[in-house]
């Protein structure tokens, strides 16, 4: 991802997606990597005027949030709100839907 290439971006979330539908037990994916690969693909968020790439970015980041939430809840909270951080009012608008999955998931 780091080679800034769309296809190897857009592959590397399609695989990362399928790890995180998939729902691995920790002992697969412990809590603390899950956090980890939480944080950096928040190096690889693409720009919200990129309307596709931003769209694939928060499906498997509302799939990451989902699997910590059902493995820990507690990091998955202290998390969370860095996906409300972003100054593109899109990326906003597009991650209140994933928190709303989020809540109706884990409450």
């Amino acid at each position: 991802m780091t080679m800034k290439n769309v296809l190897v971006t857009s592959c590397c979330l399609q695989t990362f997606h399928g790890l995180f539908v998939s729902r691995p037990s920790e002992a697969i994916l412990p809590v603390q990597r899950n956090g980890q690969i939480i944080t950096a693909l928040y190096d690889y968020q693409p720009p919200a005027t990129d309307t596709q790439p931003t769209l694939a970015w928060l499906t498997v980041m509302q799939e990451a949030y989902l699997n910590l939430a059902h493995n820990s809840l507690n990091l998955c909270a202290v998390l969370l709100p860095r996906i409300l951080a972003s100054d593109k009012s899109e990326v906003i608008s597009d991650s209140s839907h994933t928190i709303k999955i989020l809540l109706q998931d884990c409450v």
